[in-house]
Protein backbone atom coordinates (compact mmCIF):
# COMPACT_ATOMS: atom_id res chain seq x y z
CA UNK A 1 0.00 0.00 0.00
CA UNK A 2 1.39 3.37 -0.95
CA UNK A 3 1.47 6.41 1.30
CA UNK A 4 -0.96 8.14 -1.06
CA UNK A 5 -3.51 5.34 -0.69
CA UNK A 6 -2.95 5.30 3.07
CA UNK A 7 -3.60 9.06 3.16
CA UNK A 8 -6.92 8.55 1.35
CA UNK A 9 -7.95 5.83 3.79
CA UNK A 10 -6.97 8.01 6.76
CA UNK A 11 -9.00 10.95 5.48
CA UNK A 12 -12.03 8.77 4.73
CA UNK A 13 -11.97 7.08 8.15
CA UNK A 14 -11.34 10.44 9.82
CA UNK A 15 -14.34 12.03 8.15
CA UNK A 16 -16.59 9.14 9.16
CA UNK A 17 -15.41 9.21 12.78
CA UNK A 18 -15.69 13.01 12.91
CA UNK A 19 -19.25 12.93 11.64
CA UNK A 20 -20.20 10.11 14.01
CA UNK A 21 -18.78 11.93 17.01
CA UNK A 22 -20.53 15.11 15.85
CA UNK A 23 -23.86 13.32 15.60
CA UNK A 24 -23.36 11.76 19.04
CA UNK A 25 -22.75 15.22 20.48
CA UNK A 26 -25.74 16.56 18.51
CA UNK A 27 -27.97 13.82 19.92
CA UNK A 28 -27.10 14.63 23.53
CA UNK A 29 -26.64 18.39 23.41
CA UNK A 30 -28.63 19.54 20.36
CA UNK A 31 -25.50 21.34 19.11
CA UNK A 32 -23.31 20.26 16.20
CA UNK A 33 -19.78 21.50 16.99
CA UNK A 34 -18.53 22.29 13.47
CA UNK A 35 -15.40 24.18 14.51
CA UNK A 36 -14.29 21.69 17.16
CA UNK A 37 -14.80 18.77 14.78
CA UNK A 38 -12.96 20.48 11.93
CA UNK A 39 -9.93 21.47 13.98
CA UNK A 40 -9.66 18.12 15.76
CA UNK A 41 -9.93 16.34 12.40
CA UNK A 42 -7.18 18.55 10.96
CA UNK A 43 -4.84 18.16 13.94
CA UNK A 44 -5.37 14.38 14.25
CA UNK A 45 -4.98 13.78 10.52
CA UNK A 46 -1.79 15.82 10.31
CA UNK A 47 -0.49 13.99 13.37
CA UNK A 48 -0.85 10.53 11.86
CA UNK A 49 0.38 11.50 8.40
CA UNK A 50 3.47 13.20 9.80
CA UNK A 51 4.06 10.25 12.12
CA UNK A 52 3.89 7.68 9.35
CA UNK A 53 6.03 9.85 7.08
CA UNK A 54 8.70 9.93 9.83
CA UNK A 55 8.44 6.22 10.63
CA UNK A 56 8.68 4.88 7.07
CA UNK A 57 12.38 5.82 6.60
CA UNK A 58 13.09 4.75 10.20
CA UNK A 59 12.04 1.17 9.36
CA UNK A 60 15.44 0.52 7.77
CA UNK A 61 17.26 1.49 10.95
CA UNK A 62 18.24 -0.97 13.70
CA UNK A 63 15.52 -1.62 16.26
CA UNK A 64 16.97 0.66 18.94
CA UNK A 65 17.25 3.59 16.49
CA UNK A 66 13.75 2.90 15.15
CA UNK A 67 12.32 2.98 18.67
CA UNK A 68 14.23 6.15 19.51
CA UNK A 69 12.93 7.88 16.37
CA UNK A 70 9.43 6.60 17.08
CA UNK A 71 9.36 7.79 20.70
CA UNK A 72 10.98 11.15 19.97
CA UNK A 73 8.53 11.72 17.13
CA UNK A 74 5.61 10.77 19.35
CA UNK A 75 6.82 13.04 22.16
CA UNK A 76 7.27 16.06 19.86
CA UNK A 77 3.91 15.50 18.17
CA UNK A 78 2.17 15.14 21.56
CA UNK A 79 3.77 18.35 22.82
CA UNK A 80 2.53 20.19 19.72
CA UNK A 81 -0.94 18.70 20.15
CA UNK A 82 -1.08 19.84 23.78
CA UNK A 83 -0.11 23.36 22.73
CA UNK A 84 -2.81 23.35 20.03
CA UNK A 85 -5.30 22.02 22.59
CA UNK A 86 -4.43 24.79 25.04
CA UNK A 87 -4.70 27.47 22.36
CA UNK A 88 -8.01 26.17 21.00
CA UNK A 89 -9.64 25.85 24.41
CA UNK A 90 -8.01 28.81 26.17
CA UNK A 91 -7.75 31.41 23.42
CA UNK A 92 -10.44 30.50 20.90
CA UNK A 93 -12.95 29.29 23.51
CA UNK A 94 -13.67 25.85 22.04
CA UNK A 95 -15.85 23.58 24.11
CA UNK A 96 -13.44 21.25 25.93
CA UNK A 97 -15.95 18.40 25.90
CA UNK A 98 -16.75 18.50 22.17
CA UNK A 99 -13.16 19.08 21.14
CA UNK A 100 -11.80 16.32 23.39
CA UNK A 101 -14.41 13.73 22.40
CA UNK A 102 -13.79 14.21 18.70
CA UNK A 103 -10.04 14.48 19.02
CA UNK A 104 -9.56 11.33 21.08
CA UNK A 105 -11.98 9.30 18.98
CA UNK A 106 -9.86 10.22 15.97
CA UNK A 107 -6.54 9.88 17.80
CA UNK A 108 -7.15 6.32 18.99
CA UNK A 109 -8.61 5.21 15.67
CA UNK A 110 -5.65 6.71 13.83
CA UNK A 111 -3.20 5.11 16.25
CA UNK A 112 -4.65 1.68 15.48
CA UNK A 113 -4.56 2.47 11.76
CA UNK A 114 -0.93 3.66 11.99
CA UNK A 115 0.16 0.49 13.78
CA UNK A 116 -1.72 -1.66 11.29
CA UNK A 117 -0.10 0.16 8.37
CA UNK A 118 3.42 -0.16 9.77
CA UNK A 119 3.07 -3.81 10.82
CA UNK A 120 1.15 -5.04 7.79
CA UNK A 121 3.26 -3.33 5.16
CA UNK A 122 6.67 -3.21 6.84
CA UNK A 123 8.43 -5.37 4.24
CA UNK A 124 7.03 -3.54 1.22
CA UNK A 125 7.74 -0.17 2.84
CA UNK A 126 11.39 -1.08 3.46
CA UNK A 127 11.89 -2.25 -0.11
CA UNK A 128 10.44 1.03 -1.47
CA UNK A 129 12.63 3.32 0.64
Amino acid sequence: MSFKKFTGIVILIGLVISLLSGFIVLYYSKVFPYTEISISFLVSTLNILIGVKILIPALKKPNNKFLAISFISMFVRMAIILIVFAICIGVFGFSPVYFTITFFALYFSYLILELFFIIKFKDSLISNI
